[in-house]
């Protein structure tokens, strides 16, 4: 899983710089972010974009959820497909995947033990 958060943190880094080259200013993007200059320079630099302040990004510059964590093209490639999913999820959703991902690999695999617990007694109890 360390990868796939390398692949993450990648993807976000990309997606920042791409958003950024929109301003002539920094300090611009800083300020509609509600972030201070600084703080974007070290984001920008080598700091880690954590999910929370990359879902601020998102909403600030009207981008969809999750927006920030895909490879640069692939929503664009597979937007409508993707979009559709999105639009779909509930809150409560969105918000778990959101915080499913900022969980540590250990922390998801959990996660997805229990998850896959609930659902097969969901199932079962569908069946009877």
């Amino acid at each position: 899983m360390k990868n796939m958060d390398e692949v993450i943190k990648r993807n976000r880094r990309n997606k920042l710089l791409l958003l950024l080259d929109e301003f002539p200013r920094e300090k611009e993007f800083a300020s509609i972010i509600g972030v201070e200059p600084s703080y974007l320079s070290r984001i920008k630099g080598n700091q880690a974009i954590g999910g929370d302040i990359a879902r601020r990004i998102e909403r600030a510059m009207n981008k969809p959820s999750l927006w920030m964590d895909d490879p640069i093209g692939a929503m664009e490639e597979s937007g409508v497909y993707q979009l559709e999913i999105i639009d779909k999820l509930s809150e409560e959703e969105r918000v778990l995947i959101e915080n499913f991902r900022i969980l540590c690999h250990g922390q998801q695999a959990a996660m997805t033990t229990v998850i896959s617990a609930l659902a097969q007694l969901a199932e079962n109890k569908k069946s009877k």
